[in-house]
């Protein structure tokens, strides 16, 4: 009969008695070797100890990347935009969940641009508009 499996550190013994963070669990066996969590809480279940999970309460660790996590993100699968060092020359929607910035982003005469984000623009030294072309911009959960 095989032992339960209590997550990723489960079963490992105690090899060595190294204790990086001084809160009693070996390093080997501790979900957190680094920060102090004696108590090895893991709120979400990720096997990583809450006391350096910068997203405690979300297994997958803000999947999009885009420094929100999970849990309190708006949109989990569209992060934060910056477009930087582009030229648009045709039409194009450009969008994301939270903010959208913009830096040395030209919008030419022949381009028709239009962004979309759900808290904020920002438009960066180098953003511009040259005659003829066009810019919208909206806030609104894309």
């Amino acid at each position: 009969m095989s032992s339960p499996n209590y997550g990723p550190r489960a079963g490992l013994a105690a090899s060595s008695s190294a204790d990086t963070d001084g809160d009693t669990i070996p390093d080997s066996c501790d979900n957190c070797a680094s920060d102090a969590n004696g108590s090895q809480e893991d709120s979400d279940g990720d096997g990583l100890g809450d006391a350096c999970d910068a997203c405690p309460n979300d297994y997958e660790n803000d999947l999009d990347g885009d420094g929100v996590c999970d849990d309190v993100d708006a949109c989990v699968d569209i992060s934060n935009l910056t477009l930087e060092n582009y030229i648009a020359t045709s039409s194009r929607t450009e969008s994301a969940c939270q903010t959208l910035t913009a830096t040395d982003y030209e919008v030419s005469g022949t381009g028709n641009v239009t962004f979309i984000a759900g808290e904020r623009i920002i438009l960066r030294d180098g953003f511009r508009v040259s005659a003829g072309g066009k810019f919208t911009a909206a806030l609104g959960v894309p």
